[in-house]
Protein backbone atom coordinates (compact mmCIF):
# COMPACT_ATOMS: atom_id res chain seq x y z
CA UNK A 1 0.00 0.00 0.00
CA UNK A 2 2.76 2.44 0.94
CA UNK A 3 4.70 1.61 -2.19
CA UNK A 4 1.64 2.18 -4.35
CA UNK A 5 0.91 5.44 -2.56
CA UNK A 6 4.42 6.77 -2.99
CA UNK A 7 4.17 6.15 -6.71
CA UNK A 8 0.85 8.02 -6.63
CA UNK A 9 2.57 10.90 -4.86
CA UNK A 10 5.27 11.07 -7.51
CA UNK A 11 2.75 10.85 -10.32
CA UNK A 12 0.69 13.57 -8.69
CA UNK A 13 3.67 15.77 -7.96
CA UNK A 14 4.72 15.72 -11.56
CA UNK A 15 1.35 17.00 -12.65
CA UNK A 16 2.62 20.33 -11.43
CA UNK A 17 5.30 20.14 -14.09
CA UNK A 18 2.58 21.34 -16.43
CA UNK A 19 3.52 24.75 -15.14
CA UNK A 20 6.83 24.33 -16.97
CA UNK A 21 5.23 23.47 -20.30
CA UNK A 22 6.14 25.99 -22.94
CA UNK A 23 7.27 28.49 -20.28
CA UNK A 24 11.03 28.10 -20.12
CA UNK A 25 12.94 31.36 -20.23
CA UNK A 26 13.56 32.88 -23.65
CA UNK A 27 15.55 36.04 -22.92
CA UNK A 28 14.76 39.64 -23.70
CA UNK A 29 12.64 39.95 -26.82
CA UNK A 30 13.72 43.51 -27.69
CA UNK A 31 17.39 42.56 -27.79
CA UNK A 32 16.71 39.72 -30.19
CA UNK A 33 14.15 41.12 -32.59
CA UNK A 34 16.81 42.39 -34.99
CA UNK A 35 18.58 39.04 -35.22
CA UNK A 36 17.85 36.30 -37.75
CA UNK A 37 16.25 33.68 -35.57
CA UNK A 38 13.10 31.55 -35.50
CA UNK A 39 9.99 32.81 -33.73
CA UNK A 40 9.96 29.81 -31.42
CA UNK A 41 13.34 30.79 -29.97
CA UNK A 42 11.71 33.94 -28.57
CA UNK A 43 8.38 32.43 -27.59
CA UNK A 44 8.09 28.73 -26.90
CA UNK A 45 5.07 26.87 -28.29
CA UNK A 46 2.25 26.47 -25.75
CA UNK A 47 0.97 22.89 -25.93
CA UNK A 48 -0.63 21.18 -22.96
CA UNK A 49 1.44 18.32 -21.61
CA UNK A 50 4.63 19.25 -23.48
CA UNK A 51 7.79 21.02 -22.25
CA UNK A 52 9.91 22.79 -24.87
CA UNK A 53 13.54 23.79 -24.81
CA UNK A 54 15.69 25.80 -27.24
CA UNK A 55 19.41 25.63 -27.85
CA UNK A 56 21.70 27.44 -30.25
CA UNK A 57 25.29 27.06 -31.41
CA UNK A 58 27.57 28.34 -34.17
CA UNK A 59 30.40 26.13 -35.33
CA UNK A 60 32.35 25.73 -38.53
CA UNK A 61 30.98 22.22 -38.83
CA UNK A 62 27.16 22.42 -39.29
CA UNK A 63 26.69 18.88 -38.01
CA UNK A 64 28.57 19.70 -34.81
CA UNK A 65 26.60 22.95 -34.44
CA UNK A 66 23.32 21.05 -34.61
CA UNK A 67 24.55 18.48 -32.08
CA UNK A 68 25.67 21.15 -29.60
CA UNK A 69 22.47 23.17 -30.03
CA UNK A 70 20.33 20.07 -29.48
CA UNK A 71 22.26 19.18 -26.32
CA UNK A 72 21.82 22.69 -24.95
CA UNK A 73 18.08 22.52 -25.63
CA UNK A 74 17.86 19.18 -23.82
CA UNK A 75 19.88 20.56 -20.91
CA UNK A 76 17.42 23.45 -20.62
CA UNK A 77 14.43 21.11 -20.35
CA UNK A 78 16.25 18.73 -17.99
CA UNK A 79 17.26 21.59 -15.67
CA UNK A 80 13.67 22.86 -15.46
CA UNK A 81 12.32 19.39 -14.73
CA UNK A 82 15.02 18.69 -12.13
CA UNK A 83 14.38 21.93 -10.22
CA UNK A 84 10.63 21.36 -10.21
CA UNK A 85 10.89 17.73 -9.08
CA UNK A 86 13.33 18.49 -6.25
CA UNK A 87 11.28 21.45 -5.05
CA UNK A 88 8.02 19.54 -5.01
CA UNK A 89 9.39 16.43 -3.31
CA UNK A 90 11.16 18.52 -0.67
CA UNK A 91 7.94 20.42 0.03
CA UNK A 92 6.14 17.15 0.65
CA UNK A 93 8.92 15.90 2.92
CA UNK A 94 8.76 19.06 5.00
CA UNK A 95 5.02 18.70 5.45
CA UNK A 96 5.35 15.00 6.28
CA UNK A 97 7.81 15.66 9.10
CA UNK A 98 10.71 13.94 7.38
CA UNK A 99 12.45 17.24 6.73
CA UNK A 100 16.13 17.19 5.83
CA UNK A 101 16.99 13.72 7.08
CA UNK A 102 19.74 12.01 5.13
CA UNK A 103 17.66 9.15 3.75
CA UNK A 104 14.96 11.53 2.53
CA UNK A 105 17.49 13.74 0.78
CA UNK A 106 19.15 10.69 -0.74
CA UNK A 107 15.78 9.47 -2.02
CA UNK A 108 15.01 12.89 -3.54
CA UNK A 109 18.38 13.07 -5.27
CA UNK A 110 18.04 9.54 -6.63
CA UNK A 111 14.60 10.22 -8.09
CA UNK A 112 15.74 13.58 -9.45
CA UNK A 113 18.74 12.03 -11.18
CA UNK A 114 16.57 9.32 -12.73
CA UNK A 115 14.10 11.87 -14.07
CA UNK A 116 16.89 14.11 -15.37
CA UNK A 117 18.62 11.24 -17.19
CA UNK A 118 15.33 10.17 -18.73
CA UNK A 119 14.61 13.73 -19.81
CA UNK A 120 17.97 14.10 -21.55
CA UNK A 121 17.44 10.90 -23.54
CA UNK A 122 13.70 11.37 -24.10
CA UNK A 123 13.70 14.89 -25.57
CA UNK A 124 12.88 14.83 -29.27
CA UNK A 125 13.94 17.41 -31.84
CA UNK A 126 10.84 19.25 -33.01
CA UNK A 127 12.30 21.91 -35.32
CA UNK A 128 15.64 23.26 -36.51
CA UNK A 129 16.64 26.59 -38.06
CA UNK A 130 19.90 27.85 -39.57
CA UNK A 131 20.39 31.62 -39.38
CA UNK A 132 22.20 33.64 -42.02
CA UNK A 133 25.28 33.91 -39.79
CA UNK A 134 25.43 30.12 -39.50
CA UNK A 135 23.92 29.87 -36.03
CA UNK A 136 22.02 26.63 -35.58
CA UNK A 137 18.79 26.76 -33.54
CA UNK A 138 17.11 23.58 -32.24
CA UNK A 139 13.71 23.21 -30.59
CA UNK A 140 13.16 20.05 -28.55
CA UNK A 141 10.04 18.73 -26.86
CA UNK A 142 9.44 16.41 -23.93
CA UNK A 143 6.20 14.84 -22.80
CA UNK A 144 5.06 15.29 -19.20
CA UNK A 145 3.73 11.74 -19.34
CA UNK A 146 7.30 10.59 -19.92
CA UNK A 147 8.41 12.66 -16.92
CA UNK A 148 5.79 11.02 -14.71
CA UNK A 149 6.80 7.57 -15.90
CA UNK A 150 10.47 8.37 -15.31
CA UNK A 151 9.70 9.41 -11.73
CA UNK A 152 7.83 6.19 -11.06
CA UNK A 153 10.60 4.06 -12.51
CA UNK A 154 13.24 5.98 -10.55
CA UNK A 155 11.30 5.30 -7.35
CA UNK A 156 11.03 1.61 -8.16
CA UNK A 157 14.78 1.36 -8.70
CA UNK A 158 15.40 3.00 -5.32
CA UNK A 159 13.14 0.64 -3.39
CA UNK A 160 15.32 0.50 -0.28
CA UNK A 161 15.41 4.28 -0.02
CA UNK A 162 11.72 4.43 -0.78
CA UNK A 163 10.93 2.15 2.16
CA UNK A 164 12.91 4.38 4.51
CA UNK A 165 11.16 7.46 3.19
CA UNK A 166 7.63 6.09 3.39
CA UNK A 167 8.10 4.61 6.87
CA UNK A 168 8.72 7.93 8.65
CA UNK A 169 6.35 9.23 11.27
CA UNK A 170 3.89 11.79 10.00
CA UNK A 171 3.70 10.38 6.50
CA UNK A 172 0.35 8.69 7.11
CA UNK A 173 -1.32 12.06 7.60
CA UNK A 174 0.13 13.30 4.35
CA UNK A 175 -1.02 10.12 2.64
CA UNK A 176 -4.60 10.75 3.70
CA UNK A 177 -4.44 14.32 2.45
CA UNK A 178 -3.08 13.26 -0.92
CA UNK A 179 -5.61 10.46 -1.30
CA UNK A 180 -8.40 12.94 -0.65
CA UNK A 181 -7.34 15.04 -3.63
CA UNK A 182 -9.02 14.29 -6.93
CA UNK A 183 -6.54 15.97 -9.25
CA UNK A 184 -3.85 13.30 -8.97
CA UNK A 185 -3.81 10.64 -11.68
CA UNK A 186 -4.48 7.08 -10.67
CA UNK A 187 -1.21 5.18 -10.76
CA UNK A 188 -2.01 1.58 -11.54
CA UNK A 189 -0.60 -1.12 -9.32
CA UNK A 190 -1.29 -4.76 -10.08
CA UNK A 191 -3.86 -3.66 -12.67
CA UNK A 192 -6.33 -2.42 -10.08
CA UNK A 193 -8.58 -0.87 -12.74
CA UNK A 194 -12.31 -0.94 -12.06
CA UNK A 195 -14.49 -2.24 -14.85
CA UNK A 196 -17.79 -0.44 -15.44
CA UNK A 197 -20.50 -2.97 -16.23
CA UNK A 198 -23.39 -2.42 -18.64
CA UNK A 199 -25.51 -1.65 -15.58
CA UNK A 200 -23.15 1.19 -14.63
CA UNK A 201 -21.63 -0.62 -11.65
CA UNK A 202 -17.91 -0.63 -10.98
CA UNK A 203 -16.25 -3.93 -10.20
CA UNK A 204 -12.76 -5.40 -10.13
CA UNK A 205 -12.38 -8.49 -12.29
CA UNK A 206 -9.42 -10.79 -12.38
CA UNK A 207 -8.67 -13.81 -14.49
CA UNK A 208 -5.93 -16.38 -14.79
CA UNK A 209 -3.93 -14.19 -17.19
CA UNK A 210 -3.85 -11.32 -14.66
CA UNK A 211 -1.88 -13.32 -12.12
CA UNK A 212 1.44 -15.18 -12.10
CA UNK A 213 2.79 -13.51 -15.22
CA UNK A 214 5.66 -15.76 -16.30
CA UNK A 215 9.26 -14.57 -16.42
CA UNK A 216 10.99 -15.48 -19.64
CA UNK A 217 14.53 -16.82 -19.76
CA UNK A 218 15.30 -14.76 -22.84
CA UNK A 219 15.71 -11.01 -22.30
CA UNK A 220 15.57 -8.43 -25.09
CA UNK A 221 17.66 -5.44 -23.93
CA UNK A 222 17.35 -3.60 -27.24
CA UNK A 223 13.76 -4.48 -28.16
CA UNK A 224 11.17 -1.68 -28.28
CA UNK A 225 7.49 -1.99 -27.45
CA UNK A 226 4.52 0.23 -28.30
CA UNK A 227 1.30 -0.22 -26.32
CA UNK A 228 -1.85 1.76 -27.10
CA UNK A 229 -5.21 1.25 -25.39
CA UNK A 230 -8.30 3.46 -25.77
CA UNK A 231 -11.35 2.71 -23.65
CA UNK A 232 -13.02 6.14 -23.64
CA UNK A 233 -13.23 8.56 -26.57
CA UNK A 234 -13.60 12.33 -26.67
CA UNK A 235 -16.66 12.06 -28.90
CA UNK A 236 -19.57 11.07 -26.62
CA UNK A 237 -21.25 9.27 -29.52
CA UNK A 238 -18.38 6.78 -29.79
CA UNK A 239 -19.08 3.74 -27.57
CA UNK A 240 -16.46 2.67 -25.07
CA UNK A 241 -14.11 -0.22 -25.69
CA UNK A 242 -14.69 -1.66 -22.25
CA UNK A 243 -11.41 -3.45 -21.58
CA UNK A 244 -8.96 -1.68 -23.91
CA UNK A 245 -7.04 0.33 -21.30
CA UNK A 246 -6.92 -2.58 -18.90
CA UNK A 247 -5.74 -4.91 -21.67
CA UNK A 248 -3.04 -2.45 -22.71
CA UNK A 249 -1.66 -2.18 -19.18
CA UNK A 250 -1.60 -5.95 -18.81
CA UNK A 251 0.08 -6.42 -22.20
CA UNK A 252 2.73 -3.96 -21.05
CA UNK A 253 3.46 -6.25 -18.09
CA UNK A 254 3.75 -9.24 -20.43
CA UNK A 255 6.06 -7.26 -22.71
CA UNK A 256 8.33 -6.61 -19.73
CA UNK A 257 8.24 -9.94 -17.93
CA UNK A 258 7.40 -12.52 -20.59
CA UNK A 259 8.90 -11.04 -23.75
CA UNK A 260 11.84 -9.55 -21.84
CA UNK A 261 11.55 -5.93 -23.05
CA UNK A 262 13.01 -3.29 -20.74
CA UNK A 263 10.40 -1.02 -19.21
CA UNK A 264 12.14 2.14 -20.38
CA UNK A 265 11.95 0.85 -23.97
CA UNK A 266 8.15 0.72 -23.98
CA UNK A 267 6.13 3.63 -25.38
CA UNK A 268 2.61 3.63 -23.96
CA UNK A 269 -0.43 5.80 -24.74
CA UNK A 270 -3.79 5.38 -23.00
CA UNK A 271 -7.16 7.07 -23.58
CA UNK A 272 -6.76 10.87 -23.85
CA UNK A 273 -3.02 10.53 -24.46
CA UNK A 274 -3.63 8.43 -27.58
CA UNK A 275 -4.58 11.27 -29.93
CA UNK A 276 -4.02 11.40 -33.67
CA UNK A 277 -0.98 13.58 -32.99
CA UNK A 278 0.37 10.85 -30.71
CA UNK A 279 0.03 8.25 -33.49
CA UNK A 280 1.99 10.53 -35.81
CA UNK A 281 4.62 11.17 -33.16
CA UNK A 282 5.13 7.50 -32.31
CA UNK A 283 5.04 5.90 -35.75
CA UNK A 284 6.68 8.72 -37.70
CA UNK A 285 9.52 9.63 -35.37
CA UNK A 286 9.71 8.43 -31.77
CA UNK A 287 9.73 4.70 -32.51
CA UNK A 288 12.63 5.02 -34.95
CA UNK A 289 14.55 7.09 -32.40
CA UNK A 290 14.21 4.28 -29.84
CA UNK A 291 15.74 1.69 -32.17
CA UNK A 292 19.24 0.38 -32.54
CA UNK A 293 19.30 -0.06 -36.35
CA UNK A 294 19.34 -3.68 -37.44
CA UNK A 295 19.37 -4.90 -33.83
CA UNK A 296 16.10 -3.89 -32.14
CA UNK A 297 13.00 -6.02 -32.42
CA UNK A 298 9.73 -4.06 -32.41
CA UNK A 299 6.48 -5.19 -30.77
CA UNK A 300 3.28 -3.18 -31.22
CA UNK A 301 -0.05 -3.76 -29.44
CA UNK A 302 -3.26 -1.82 -30.02
CA UNK A 303 -6.67 -2.18 -28.42
CA UNK A 304 -9.40 0.26 -29.37
CA UNK A 305 -11.72 1.10 -32.22
CA UNK A 306 -10.96 0.82 -35.88
CA UNK A 307 -13.20 2.21 -38.59
CA UNK A 308 -13.64 1.98 -42.35
CA UNK A 309 -13.67 4.86 -44.77
CA UNK A 310 -16.99 4.30 -46.54
CA UNK A 311 -15.85 5.75 -49.87
CA UNK A 312 -13.08 3.25 -50.48
CA UNK A 313 -13.33 0.74 -47.60
CA UNK A 314 -9.87 1.67 -46.34
CA UNK A 315 -9.16 0.93 -42.68
CA UNK A 316 -8.22 3.46 -40.01
CA UNK A 317 -7.29 3.40 -36.34
CA UNK A 318 -9.58 5.65 -34.31
CA UNK A 319 -7.45 7.76 -31.97
CA UNK A 320 -8.98 9.30 -28.86
CA UNK A 321 -9.95 12.53 -30.66
CA UNK A 322 -11.23 10.93 -33.87
CA UNK A 323 -14.71 11.12 -35.40
CA UNK A 324 -15.80 7.80 -36.95
CA UNK A 325 -17.85 9.57 -39.65
CA UNK A 326 -14.63 11.20 -40.83
CA UNK A 327 -12.18 8.34 -40.47
CA UNK A 328 -10.03 9.50 -43.39
CA UNK A 329 -9.62 12.99 -41.92
CA UNK A 330 -9.42 12.22 -38.18
CA UNK A 331 -8.21 8.61 -38.04
CA UNK A 332 -4.77 7.13 -38.62
CA UNK A 333 -4.45 5.09 -41.80
CA UNK A 334 -3.76 1.41 -41.23
CA UNK A 335 -1.95 1.24 -44.56
CA UNK A 336 0.28 4.16 -43.57
CA UNK A 337 0.89 2.45 -40.23
CA UNK A 338 2.31 -0.63 -41.96
CA UNK A 339 4.31 1.46 -44.42
CA UNK A 340 5.88 3.31 -41.51
CA UNK A 341 6.78 0.00 -39.88
CA UNK A 342 8.36 -1.14 -43.14
CA UNK A 343 10.56 1.95 -43.10
CA UNK A 344 11.94 1.18 -39.65
CA UNK A 345 15.49 -0.07 -39.39
CA UNK A 346 14.32 -2.90 -37.12
CA UNK A 347 15.50 -6.48 -36.90
CA UNK A 348 11.85 -7.57 -36.95
CA UNK A 349 8.35 -6.22 -36.33
CA UNK A 350 5.49 -8.00 -34.55
CA UNK A 351 2.03 -6.41 -34.52
CA UNK A 352 -0.92 -7.49 -32.36
CA UNK A 353 -4.23 -5.71 -33.01
CA UNK A 354 -7.35 -6.27 -30.91
CA UNK A 355 -9.62 -4.13 -33.06
CA UNK A 356 -12.03 -4.54 -35.92
CA UNK A 357 -12.42 -2.17 -38.86
CA UNK A 358 -15.96 -2.99 -39.92
CA UNK A 359 -17.70 0.01 -38.35
CA UNK A 360 -19.29 -2.04 -35.58
CA UNK A 361 -18.42 -2.95 -32.02
CA UNK A 362 -19.89 -5.03 -29.18
CA UNK A 363 -21.35 -1.79 -27.80
CA UNK A 364 -22.97 -0.65 -31.06
CA UNK A 365 -22.33 0.99 -34.41
CA UNK A 366 -19.52 3.53 -34.70
CA UNK A 367 -20.79 5.29 -37.79
CA UNK A 368 -23.74 7.44 -36.76
CA UNK A 369 -27.13 7.00 -38.42
CA UNK A 370 -25.84 4.15 -40.56
CA UNK A 371 -27.58 0.89 -41.29
CA UNK A 372 -26.31 -1.93 -39.10
CA UNK A 373 -24.47 -3.56 -42.02
CA UNK A 374 -20.80 -4.06 -41.34
CA UNK A 375 -18.27 -2.97 -43.94
CA UNK A 376 -15.81 -5.52 -45.21
CA UNK A 377 -12.33 -4.02 -45.42
CA UNK A 378 -9.16 -5.50 -46.83
CA UNK A 379 -6.52 -5.55 -44.11
CA UNK A 380 -3.29 -4.01 -45.44
CA UNK A 381 -1.02 -6.03 -43.14
CA UNK A 382 -0.02 -8.08 -46.18
CA UNK A 383 2.37 -5.25 -47.12
CA UNK A 384 4.38 -5.81 -43.91
CA UNK A 385 7.80 -6.95 -45.13
CA UNK A 386 9.89 -7.60 -42.05
CA UNK A 387 7.62 -9.27 -39.56
CA UNK A 388 4.17 -10.57 -38.73
CA UNK A 389 0.79 -9.23 -37.68
CA UNK A 390 -1.82 -11.00 -35.55
CA UNK A 391 -5.27 -9.43 -35.83
CA UNK A 392 -8.37 -10.19 -33.81
CA UNK A 393 -10.94 -10.58 -36.60
CA UNK A 394 -11.51 -10.74 -40.34
CA UNK A 395 -13.31 -8.63 -42.91
CA UNK A 396 -16.70 -7.48 -41.67
CA UNK A 397 -16.51 -9.19 -38.26
CA UNK A 398 -16.70 -7.69 -34.76
CA UNK A 399 -13.93 -8.17 -32.20
CA UNK A 400 -15.71 -9.50 -29.12
CA UNK A 401 -15.20 -9.00 -25.40
CA UNK A 402 -14.82 -11.73 -22.81
CA UNK A 403 -16.85 -10.15 -20.01
CA UNK A 404 -16.35 -12.99 -17.56
CA UNK A 405 -12.58 -12.49 -17.73
CA UNK A 406 -12.57 -8.69 -17.96
CA UNK A 407 -10.61 -8.63 -21.24
CA UNK A 408 -11.01 -8.53 -24.97
CA UNK A 409 -11.64 -12.08 -26.20
CA UNK A 410 -8.65 -12.03 -28.55
CA UNK A 411 -6.29 -10.41 -26.01
CA UNK A 412 -7.29 -12.89 -23.31
CA UNK A 413 -6.35 -15.91 -25.42
CA UNK A 414 -3.26 -14.16 -26.81
CA UNK A 415 -1.93 -13.72 -23.26
CA UNK A 416 -3.04 -17.19 -22.22
CA UNK A 417 -1.06 -18.52 -25.15
CA UNK A 418 2.03 -16.59 -24.02
CA UNK A 419 1.65 -18.06 -20.53
CA UNK A 420 2.41 -21.44 -22.05
CA UNK A 421 -0.86 -22.79 -23.43
CA UNK A 422 0.32 -22.24 -27.00
CA UNK A 423 3.44 -24.37 -26.48
CA UNK A 424 1.83 -27.49 -27.89
CA UNK A 425 5.10 -29.30 -28.67
CA UNK A 426 6.51 -28.67 -25.18
CA UNK A 427 9.87 -27.28 -26.33
CA UNK A 428 9.69 -24.31 -23.93
CA UNK A 429 9.48 -21.95 -26.90
CA UNK A 430 6.41 -20.20 -28.26
CA UNK A 431 6.44 -19.00 -31.86
CA UNK A 432 4.11 -16.64 -33.69
CA UNK A 433 2.72 -19.61 -35.59
CA UNK A 434 1.96 -21.48 -32.36
CA UNK A 435 0.17 -18.47 -30.89
CA UNK A 436 -1.88 -18.11 -34.05
CA UNK A 437 -2.85 -21.79 -33.99
CA UNK A 438 -3.94 -21.41 -30.37
CA UNK A 439 -5.99 -18.31 -31.18
CA UNK A 440 -7.63 -20.02 -34.16
CA UNK A 441 -8.64 -22.90 -31.92
CA UNK A 442 -10.21 -20.88 -29.10
CA UNK A 443 -11.37 -17.43 -30.28
CA UNK A 444 -13.85 -18.53 -33.01
CA UNK A 445 -15.31 -21.20 -30.73
CA UNK A 446 -15.88 -18.77 -27.83
CA UNK A 447 -17.34 -16.09 -30.11
CA UNK A 448 -19.87 -18.55 -31.54
CA UNK A 449 -20.72 -20.02 -28.16
CA UNK A 450 -21.12 -16.70 -26.31
CA UNK A 451 -22.45 -14.41 -29.04
CA UNK A 452 -23.56 -16.59 -31.95
CA UNK A 453 -21.22 -14.75 -34.31
CA UNK A 454 -18.02 -15.40 -36.21
CA UNK A 455 -14.68 -14.00 -35.14
CA UNK A 456 -11.65 -15.35 -36.95
CA UNK A 457 -8.17 -14.12 -36.02
CA UNK A 458 -5.76 -13.55 -38.89
CA UNK A 459 -2.03 -13.96 -39.38
CA UNK A 460 -0.05 -11.89 -41.90
CA UNK A 461 3.64 -11.75 -42.66
CA UNK A 462 6.62 -13.96 -43.28
CA UNK A 463 8.28 -14.51 -39.90
CA UNK A 464 5.75 -16.97 -38.51
CA UNK A 465 8.50 -19.07 -36.94
CA UNK A 466 9.81 -16.15 -34.87
CA UNK A 467 10.14 -17.09 -31.20
CA UNK A 468 8.08 -14.77 -29.02
CA UNK A 469 8.75 -16.43 -25.65
CA UNK A 470 11.45 -18.76 -24.42
CA UNK A 471 11.17 -20.26 -20.92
Amino acid sequence: MKRTFTLMVLGGLLLALAGCAGKLGSGTTEARESRDMPKWSLERPAVEGIIYGVGQARKQNPSLAKKVAAQRARDEVAAAVKIKVESLVKDFMQESGVGERAEALEFTQAVSKGVTDATLTGCMIKETYIAKDGTYFVLVEYSLDEARRAAIESARKEEALLKKFTSKQGFDALQQRIEDRSDYPHVVSDLDIPITTRQGQETFLTSDVDNDIPEAARKRPYAVGVVIGITEYANPDVPNVDYAKRDALLVREYFIHTLGIQDENIIIALDQDATKATFHRIFEGQLQNYLRPGVSEVFVYYSGHGAPELKNSSAYFLPYDAHPNYAEQTGYSLEQFYRNLNNLEAASVTVVLDACFSGGSPAGMLIQKASPIFISVEHPAAILKNGTALTSSSGDQISSWYDAMGHGLFTYFFLKGLKGEADTNGDQKITVEEVYAYLKEHVPYRARRMYNREQTPQLFGHKINQVLVQY
